[in-house]
Parts: structure tokens; C-alpha cells; sequence
């Protein structure tokens, strides 16, 4: 469980966006992120704190039922440095979709 300080605020900035963009839990089985940073002094974002993060936020705001393997079993996540901080989320309903999202719209 995590409870520093950032990591809340990662979870309330993810549940304050959704919330704000009218979000609808979409039927999806794959799910394929894509977590845009523009580098600041310090630490590097850490990739497992921004996907725990999001899936807490979505479960706690009842998005999700949860966030384990039987409700997603399958999680691409790429980190770009670029010169603004967002989230761009893919939800796919297989993994035929989840490759072809991979192969066409994730940088690489």
C-alpha cells in the first residue's frame, strides 16, 4: 500500500481528471498506456507508482471493480520524456487490439 504524499496526489489528480472528462468505464480487457513527462530536476517518474496510482484512483472512484490480473490481465506502459506532463489510455478488447495499438500509436 502506498501512502507517501506524492502518490496521493497522483491518485487525486487521476480521480479529479476522470471525473472532469465524464469518464465511463469502458469494456476492455487490455489496457495500453502511455505516460508523457516533461523532465523536471529531481527523480525520474516511477513507472509502477504511475500505473498503481491510476488503478487506485479507478477502483476507489468505483471505475474499476479492481485492479487484478481477472480484471486486467494484460498492461503495456511506455514513459516518453516529452515537453508536457499527460496520460493517454487505450483500452483494448483483446490482444490482437493491444498489439496493434502497440505496433501503430506507441512510440518506438
Amino acid at each position: 500500500v502506498h501512502n507517501t504524499p506524492k502518490y496521493v496526489a497522483w491518485k487525486k489528480t487521476v480521480a479529479i481528471a476522470l471525473q472532469q472528462i465524464g469518464f465511463v468505464t469502458p469494456v476492455f480487457s487490455h489496457l495500453a498506456i502511455v505516460f508523457n513527462h516533461k523532465p523536471h530536476s529531481g527523480h525520474p517518474w516511477d513507472c509502477d507508482n504511475l500505473i498503481g496510482g491510476m488503478f487506485d484512483a479507478m477502483v476507489e472512484k468505483g471505475y474499476l471493480e479492481d485492479d487484478n490480473e481477472n480484471i486486467i490481465p494484460r498492461v503495456y506502459a511506455d514513459v516518453l520524456k516529452t515537453n508536457h506532463d499527460s496520460v493517454v489510455l487505450y483500452f483494448c478488447q483483446s490482444k490482437k487490439e493491444l498489439v496493434y495499438v502497440i505496433n501503430n500509436f506507441m512510440p518506438g
